[in-house]
């Protein structure tokens, strides 16, 4: 998929973080990938991450839900199949059935500056809404237990 992308624009970066255990076998080995792709491991600062970002490609795979909400939040939109954690965070507006519409997508973006600005838009809402969903199932939690603490400590 990589490989078909950078056939329509050879200035594409590719970084991948978090776990990659195989990432020497699969990209490091491979002459032309190595040279467009970086492993950037863990990060402890995501956002930080996202700011160096225009697109958020995620292939399929466990993981990635709340780094993809945290992209949408910044306004990088999101290219997923529709499967796994980061699908259930971003639904339709950002799936893709399989790698060969994702990279199509992908070219769409390149070549499409409207659609880009488009899409980042809608991540961004979409982002800003998960992002208050998150924050008010957390208020709502804290107030169960603050609620349950104080009528612990009544009876």
């Amino acid at each position: 998929m990589m490989r078909a992308v950078l056939k329509y624009d050879h200035n594409i970066r590719f970084n991948f973080c978090g776990r990659f255990s195989n990432y020497d076998e699969m990209i490091g080995a491979d002459v032309v990938l190595s040279k467009v792709c970086r492993f950037l491991g863990m990060q402890s600062d995501m956002m930080a991450v996202l700011d160096n970002m225009d697109l958020y490609v995620n292939p399929i795979r466990l993981g990635g839900g709340t780094s993809a909400q945290e992209a949408m939040l910044k306004g990088v939109p999101v290219v997923t199949c529709k499967t796994g954690d980061v699908y259930a965070n971003c639904h339709e507006d950002f799936a893709v059935n399989n790698y060969d519409e994702m990279i199509l997508t992908i070219k769409k973006y390149i070549e499409d500056q409207d659609y880009y600005k488009f899409q980042s838009e809608k991540a961004r809402k979409l982002g800003e809404l998960e992002h208050d969903t998150i924050g008010e199932f957390n208020r709502i939690i804290e107030e169960c237990h603050k609620r349950d603490d104080d009528n612990y400590f009544r009876n």
